[in-house]
């Protein structure tokens, strides 16, 4: 069982069949909507997605815009120009010989995993979804015999394994670590990162639309990272500081962030600008401190993605991530031959993944807390060119 049908939970449920399981994913909305925009998977999430199905590396590649041949990296906030550029998106790929970084929208991303579903839905043994089912709790069975997971309509249905794929605010994780179940924000155990974030989506052409992939801009105080698509939009996040967690929603987010951006650079304010203020999105960030201590398996469940290691967007490794967890859960799980293995197993895959994810949630908050640190010395940029530029 998969609780939770997102990227990562569905990404799972592919490797899970592909390595002989009978996978069943319970998502807790009745229908899938619209959601977000576009994403950056960067080279490691798109490998994944290479070594798992080459139809459904196809059909990703069909509907996103490769970062091949594009320029992506830091730029000055106030001045536009390039501080530096990424080499792991352009140079690293043809070193490594691994395919190229993406943006594909999350919806295009989220229908070609479940097209790739349906092709086994009736096979003896392949992966299902199923709508309107929510896991609220699970209960590893006496005898060994699996795990019991209860849905919110009711039913308990038994499996070998439960994956807790539910995210951030995860009831499976909840549960396993003791913390308090269905409580999101401040009254959880999720960590205000000190930003609020404003995202945008508008259908606008900029003249750098060809040459680049990934542009954070970073100014005092806050940053502001944007991301062409293939569809002529640029998908932009603005990251600006807050002191506190839960202030209300702006009334007019477009006005508030062309006030607070004042004097940043024309590429920024342009897209906001552009951008219909009704379709502006705001949340306080969140992100969680690497489960060091605590192991993601207990018996027969285990935790993937958001639910165990929810990292800051800013380095687009989240549904990279959990695509590596999908991944490397089947290799594990593949070799049983028995339930009475699972929980090893399961300890093995948590052993497994905790060093490099817990890096790559480390970059994340250090790159946000970097920009609080960079702000004061934006004057003597040079120096901060000549001395953090190569470790950036």
């Amino acid at each position: 069982l998969v609780a939770g049908g997102g990227l990562g939970g569905l990404f799972a449920a592919i490797c899970l069949r592909n390595a002989g399981a009978d996978v069943v994913v319970l998502e807790r909305t009745a229908r899938y909507r619209p959601f977000g925009g576009p994403i950056q998977l960067a080279s490691n999430g798109v490998s994944v997605i290479k070594a798992t199905s080459e139809s459904l590396f196809r059909r990703v590649h069909d509907v996103s815009r490769p970062f091949w041949r594009t320029t992506s990296g830091i730029r000055d906030g106030l001045k536009g120009n390039w501080m530096f550029t990424f080499g792991a998106i352009t140079e690293l790929p043809d070193e490594e010989d691994l395919p190229f970084s993406i943006c594909v929208d999350r919806s295009d991303l989220q229908e070609a995993l479940l097209e790739e579903i349906r092709e086994t839905e009736k096979s003896p043994l392949g992966a299902t979804v199923e709508m309107d089912a929510a896991v609220v709790k699970y209960a590893n069975r006496a005898d060994g015999a699996g795990v019991d997971a209860t849905l919110a309509d009711g039913r308990v249905v038994t499996a070998d394994v439960l994956v807790g794929a539910d995210g951030i605010w995860s009831e499976v994780r909840a549960q396993m670590f003791g913390e308090p179940g269905g409580v999101k924000g401040a009254g959880s155990t999720a960590s205000f990162t000190g930003y609020k974030l404003f995202s945008g989506l508008p259908l606008f052409k900029p003249y750098y639309y060809e040459d680049v992939g990934y542009s954070a801009f970073i100014g005092p105080d806050h940053y502001f990272v944007t991301c062409p698509d293939r569809a002529g939009r640029v998908q932009w996040y603005g990251f600006i500081k807050a002191s506190t967690p839960e202030s209300p929603d702006v009334d007019d987010p477009k006005a508030f962030l062309e006030t607070t951006l004042e004097g940043w650079a024309p590429e920024v304010l342009e897209l906001i600008r552009a951008t219909d203020p009704g379709t502006i999105e705001q949340r306080d960030l969140w992100d969680r401190f690497p489960s060091v201590g605590k192991s993601w398996a207990d018996g027969h469940a285990t935790l993937l993605g958001d639910s165990c290691h929810a990292t800051m967007p800013n380095i687009g490794q989240g549904a990279g991530l959990a695509f590596e967890d999908g991944f490397e859960l089947a290799k594990v799980l593949k070799d049983v031959r028995s339930r009475s293995e699972i929980p090893a197993a399961l300890r093995s895959f948590y052993r497994r993944r905790i060093a490099r994810t817990a890096a790559v949630q480390g970059l994340g908050r250090m790159n946000s807390e970097a920009i609080k640190i960079l702000t004061p010395l934006l004057p003597i940029r040079p120096l901060v060119e000549y001395f953090i530029g190569p470790f950036l």
